[in-house]
Order: C-alpha cells, then structure tokens, then sequence
C-alpha cells in the first residue's frame, strides 16, 4: 500500500506540472494564431480561469487530487482553448470589417455563438450521465468537468469579449459602418 500511495503522489505531481507546461503551450500556439502577444495573453485568462474554478470546487466540495481527478483540468483546458480561438479568430474578423468592438461582439455572438453554446450543452449533458452514479470518482469527475464546461462557457462568451474591448486588443476603433 504504500508503494502505492507513493506512486500514485508522484503521478498526481507529475501531472500538476504537466498542466503547468500544458499552459506554457497553449500559450505559445495562441502566440503563433494570433501573431500577438497582446490577444494571446488576453486568450489564456478565459483558458486559466475554468482551471482556477476547478481547484476552488474541488476545494469546496472536499474531492481529493487523485488518479480520475486529475484528468479534469486538462479536458477542460482543450475544451476552453478551441472556443477561446474560435471565437477570437471570428472577432478580430467582424472587427477588421466593422471597426467597432461593440459590433464585432455582437456579430461574433450571431455567427459562432450558437455553434460554441451547442457544443458544451452537448458536453454538459454527456459529463452529466456520470453525475448519478454510485462511484464516488465517477461523480466527482462529472462534477468537475459540468463546471469546467459551464466556466470555460461563460469565459469565452462574456469574459473574452470584455477583455478584448476594455484592451483594445485588435487596435483602436475605426467606426467603418458609420458615415
């Protein structure tokens, strides 16, 4: 047994660091899709915040960092980072058309905001299924991972788009559509 234990803590310490070479990363590749330290910096808060939340649940709800735990952060984490790129790529284009935050978000909301909201209620209801079981890690792992859909939801709908207007992350605005 504690061979075990032991083995099982040198898994759950390796792990945390992969998650931090995990952030390194994804941090590098939002460097090499936006060409911009400014929008890959703003991109990685609404990609670090479900983690973040994560950890306060676990913290909250007394779930221990174990084997099927572990996994829920870097699920998450991939999950957040494709509709965090999405949803900016689609952005800085609505941007470069209309030359206005306000009505870069709104197009962004129209044109991939139903596609971004589909696909985590679909996420949400299959990590769900596990919620009702009578395996303890089964139930928290479907804990962990309905919040982190949830979070990593409202980060790239409403954190995302405040981060990239307060920032002026695609330039200053250029009013295009008016005359």
């Amino acid at each position: 047994m504690s061979v075990f234990l032991r083995a099982v803590a040198n898994l759950v310490r390796g792990q945390v660091m992969s998650i931090g070479f995990a952030f390194v990363g994804i941090f590098i590749v939002l460097l090499f899709v936006f060409r911009s330290v400014k929008i890959a910096s703003l991109a990685m808060v609404p990609n670090i915040l479900p983690s973040f939340i994560l950890g306060g649940v676990m913290g909250i709800a007394g779930i221990t960092l174990n084997l099927q735990t572990i996994v829920a952060i870097p699920v998450i984490m991939g999950l957040a980072v494709d509709d965090t790129i999405h949803y900016i790529l689609f952005m800085e284009d609505e941007f470069a058309r209309a030359g206005s935050y306000q009505a870069a978000t709104k197009e962004t909301f129209h044109k991939v905001g139903g596609g971004i909201v589909n696909t985590s209620v679909i996420l949400f209801l299959g990590f769900m299924s596990f919620f009702f079981t009578p395996v303890n890690s089964l139930h928290d792992i479907s804990l962990l991972l309905v919040v982190g859909v949830a979070t990593a939801l409202a980060a790239d709908l409403f954190l995302s788009p405040a981060l990239i207007a307060k920032f002026k992350a695609f330039g200053p605005e250029t009013n295009k559509n008016k005359n």
